[in-house]
């Protein structure tokens, strides 16, 4: 690890221990709490053990001491690095080192931002933070965190007068202020975002009026020749602390990466007597003590066998950039077939009038919650250019079949399927939504149309065209279809040689995400949903949480799709799966390609249904001639 102090104005710490041993005879009552103040404030580590009980690791401490040092701080750490805890931390300290503060926590996702503030509020309240505890305005359930569906927040009475508050990034919250905003996951907020909503947050000087007062105070003085204009006080600055995992070097965190070492290395403004401060490091699991935070069980399992070399693992755990992914499927085209954010379509609630869709199901009836996930995914479809656009997407692990069908259920009712294709070996999901009560209840019945696609052979597949366009009934819902996953005869090669192919094209996209986009998500957040959908926490989703989670399952399609690789058996056979060591792993939060199948079959069945409707069915001829008897 290397320590790189750059061209920036450094002012060396001071030993305030070594000042305390110095102090002679008694203090008074102000003089005690001043030293006091300043003691904990060099002495963080004590400070957080004495007020919580929680003993912080060098690197933390060293951590968040330049956080709360530097104006800018990007963070960059493998997986399970303490990330969210450091931030819990810094929304313990921050308010009670700077009053009259407003340190405000967002997250690619509300929920994400939520958890944090959840597990600061169980520090608070533990038993050993009794001290730390009287600082806050006690609720009457006992916590200290005020919840509604926009807003979490924690407050510091007097003489603090700061807050520590959490809301959901979207386009809605332009207009709130803050003196420190901390981004956990930066990699997953886009540039957009960060430059249009989250960067004005921090516009207004917090404490405008005290500043003023000093500075006319210190003109006046500097006239009298009392002090000079380097004898000014500074004022603390706004900060925005970033924290993330690595990211692919064709992404904006790589790019903000980049520009807050230049600003390190060599600042721009070397005229500005007061410029911007910043901080950055970048830290692998290797970087911490052994046997401590992180658990290297999985670790040690991902690294098997080559997986240490691969860029999943650079990005996830060593903390590296990197330039794109070793699977089959190019990151790098997935990230061109993202629409941007704020334009149209973005992932839906519910379907647009007019539109029609198509619907893929990778089922898994296993109940454990390391198992795959069922997945059921939405896509819009434009016939016109014969392209497909994921909008929506459902994945659980570990559920009742009873949580299945009623997804298909609210999929069938809020979107205009036209189309459904299902992994054969799990057809009986179809089969047993028929015969399940709440198909009786809605009324809700779907048919199997079937034909031998699974050729090369062009006639063979036309042939198989029109048997389906025979079977195919709109009126009737009679329009699943079920596709075979067939080594021996291509099926498999040929729908992911056909998937690359239409990506490339740009005949696949993916949907901005409805967060941020202010009309979308206006239009969704106040949607009743028929069921308690869960997510795989066990939680149930509010209107808010379910549209997130949208746009969180699209940039897991992807990274899913950007681990498949491609790998030749013994006898010739091409086989598409995760690598070996990811294969291995068996966490709750482990890689899977459930979602990146859901796209294989779309992508095919968009294919089947578009040379479908459009083949063109030729009249019956009447081959009777009639003739005349005499």
């Amino acid at each position: 690890m290397a320590w790189v102090i750059g061209q920036q104005k450094v002012e060396r710490e001071k030993d305030f221990n070594e000042e305390i041993l110095k102090i002679e005879g008694e203090l008074n009552e102000t003089q005690a709490k001043l030293t006091l103040i300043k003691f904990l404030w060099y002495n963080l580590g004590f400070t957080v053990y004495l007020l919580t009980g929680v003993e912080l690791l060098e690197i933390q401490e060293i951590i968040i001491r330049a956080i709360l040092k530097r104006d800018n701080s990007l963070i960059v750490a493998a997986r399970g690095g303490s990330k969210s805890f450091v931030i819990s931390i810094l929304s313990i300290l921050y308010p009670l080192f700077f009053f009259n503060s407003k340190m405000c926590l967002v997250s690619a996702n509300f929920r994400g931002a939520r958890r944090i503030l959840e597990y600061t509020e169980k520090i608070i309240t533990s038993r050993k933070a009794k001290l730390l505890r009287q600082c806050y305005t006690k609720l009457s359930g006992g916590g200290i965190v005020r919840r509604s569906p926009d807003l979490y927040k924690i407050d510091l009475p007097d003489p603090c007068n700061s807050e520590v508050f959490s809301v959901p990034l979207t386009e809605g919250i332009r207009g709130i202020r803050s003196s420190f905003v901390c981004i956990d996951e930066m990699l997953l907020v886009t540039k957009e975002l960060q430059e249009v909503i989250i960067r004005p947050f921090l516009t207004s000087k917090q404490n405008l009026q005290e500043e003023l007062e000093i500075r006319r105070a210190e003109d006046e003085l500097i006239k009298l020749g009392a002090i000079t204009e380097n004898d000014r006080k500074s004022f603390p600055k706004n900060k925005l602390a970033g924290f993330s995992s690595a990211s692919y070097q064709f992404e904006y965190l790589f790019e903000y990466f980049n520009s807050t070492i230049d600003n390190i290395i060599k600042p721009q403004n070397r005229e500005d007597k007061n410029p911007p401060t910043y901080f950055c490091i970048r830290y692998s699991y290797e970087a911490l003590p052994e046997n401590s935070i992180i658990d290297t069980t999985q670790i040690k399992a991902a690294a098997a066998n080559g997986g240490e070399n691969t860029d999943y693992f650079k990005r996830e755990y060593k903390a590296l950039f990197s330039d794109s992914s070793d699977g089959y499927f190019s990151a790098v085209v997935m990230h061109k077939c993202t629409i941007k954010p704020g334009d149209w379509p973005t992932t839906q609630i519910l379907g647009d009038k007019g539109a029609e869709y198509i619907l893929a199901i990778d089922p898994s009836y296993a109940s454990n919650k390391n198992s795959d996930f069922f997945c059921q995914s939405v896509y819009l479809l434009n016939k016109e250019e014969r392209k497909i656009t994921l909008v929506h997407t459902y994945g659980r692990a570990g559920a009742d079949i009873k949580e299945h069908f009623e997804y298909f259920v609210y999929i069938l009712t809020h979107f205009n399927i036209v189309f459904i294709c299902i992994d054969d070996s799990g057809l009986e999901f179809i089969t047993g939504f028929n015969e399940s009560s709440i198909s009786r209840d809605k009324n809700l019945q779907v048919g199997i149309i079937k034909a031998d696609l699974d050729t090369d052979d062009a006639k063979e597949y036309n042939d198989g065209i029109v048997e389906l366009k025979k079977q195919y009934n709109y009126t009737a819902k009679k329009f699943v279809f079920s596709q075979k996953f067939n080594s021996a005869n291509n099926s498999i090669r040929r729908m992911h040689e056909h998937l690359k192919n239409q990506m490339e094209a740009n005949k696949v996209w993916f949907a901005s995400p409805c967060c941020a986009n202010e009309v979308a998500f206006n239009k969704y957040k106040d949607i009743v949903l028929p069921f308690d959908f869960r997510n795989n926490k066990e939680q149930i989703l509010s209107a808010g949480d379910f549209i997130e989670q949208q746009d969180m399952w699209i940039r897991e399609t992807k990274a899913q799709l950007a681990l498949v690789e491609v790998k030749s058996t013994s006898t010739g056979v091409l086989q598409y799966d995760l690598p070996q060591h990811l294969r291995r792993l068996t966490s709750v939060d482990r890689p899977r390609k459930d979602q990146a199948t859901c796209l294989l079959m779309a992508c095919w069945i968009a294919k089947i249904y578009f040379d479908m409707i459009f083949k063109e069915t030729k009249p019956q001829q009447n081959i009777f001639s009639p003739i005349i008897i005499r």
